[in-house]
């Protein structure tokens, strides 16, 4: 992640599909947002750029899918201040580092609980 050791931010748009009682969302562009708390261990994006940047997908007439952070220092699951922060139903990425590379799990949180959604990433 490029804002590393800061945790990084933003939005993934993109399509969602129904399809035989499953539903598949496909991101089709990812719009990183500044984080106003540039910190290591906590991310608050920018609400300016947070505004244009879900304006620009409803403009695109694409759906948020994903809220995605970055822990640059783990853990590599979402944090208590992530679980009662969410105010999306989307699913929220969390990047942390592995070995040499960076790895990314989905997460997705409703009224507190949180379960593991797959990734896949093309």
């Amino acid at each position: 992640m490029t804002d590393s050791p800061l945790e990084a931010c933003g939005l993934c748009a993109g399509v969602i599909v129904e399809a035989h009682g499953e539903t598949i969302a496909t991101a089709k562009i990812t719009l990183g947002i500044a984080n106003q708390a540039h910190s290591a261990v906590r991310f608050v994006m920018n609400p300016y750029e947070q505004l244009q940047t879900l304006e620009l997908i409803e403009s695109s007439q694409m759906d948020l899918i994903a809220i995605y952070h970055s822990h640059p220092t783990g853990p590599e699951v979402v944090s208590v201040t992530d679980i009662t922060e969410a105010a999306y139903a989307v699913v929220h990425i969390v990047w942390s580092p592995k070995v040499d590379d960076w790895q990314a799990r989905g997460f997705w949180i409703e009224e507190e609980r949180v379960s593991e959604v797959a990734l896949q990433i093309l």
